[in-house]
């Protein structure tokens, strides 16, 4: 009987082959915020940290390099992340009635297939109202008529614009692969 049930395992264990897992299909789906604390479009802001939960697991360390904060913020800021939670501690408070945009660009993808969450934005005030105008375009390279993809676009407040080369611009944006760009939620004024 012993050698029956011995023989009828290694029978049993000879057969099984290890192989990896195939099928399915393939994650093309970005990791999308689903909840953040505070809010997206919040007002009357006067928080330091952000929490961010996105709908799957992330991976955030590029984030610290690729975060786009606008109009820009001059301290410093902390960036962890665990599973599908991401925190933002910044060194020092947003200036008072002033719109802020984070922009993830890149710098947060999905950990499966590392897709970018490339249209993740979020937008708060820390004033009682959340600013709403923009400014939009296309940018040519005229001496090869060609669009520019990538290309920075910054505005500077009226009063800055002789400073262009050594100051940062207030807003800015960069070019999609269309030469398109768009700079949202801008405080009403006039810009260079």
């Amino acid at each position: 009987m012993i050698k029956l049930c011995f023989y009828l395992t290694l029978v049993v264990y000879s057969c099984a082959q290890v192989k990896p897992l195939t099928g399915g299909y393939e994650d093309t789906i970005p990791p999308n915020i689903i909840k953040s604390f505070p809010e997206n479009y919040s007002t009357n802001l006067s928080e330091s940290s952000f929490v961010f939960e996105f709908g799957e697991i992330i991976d955030a360390s590029k984030l610290k390099d690729k975060l786009i904060i606008s109009p820009y913020y001059d301290g410093l800021f902390e960036v962890k992340s665990k599973k599908n939670t991401l925190y933002l501690v910044f060194d020092t408070l947003f200036n008072p009635n002033t719109t802020y945009i984070f922009n993830f660009a890149d710098g947060v993808s999905d950990i499966t297939e590392g897709n970018p969450a490339v249209n993740s934005r979020f937008v708060f005030s820390t004033g009682k109202n959340i600013d709403s105008s923009f400014v939009s375009g296309i940018v040519t390279d005229p001496l090869k008529n060609e669009i520019v993809e990538g290309a920075l676009v910054g505005l500077y407040s009226e009063k800055d614009s002789f400073n262009l080369f050594h100051k940062k611009p207030t807003y800015f944006s960069f070019t999609d692969e269309n030469g398109f760009f768009k700079i949202e939620n801008i405080k009403l004024g006039k810009y260079t």
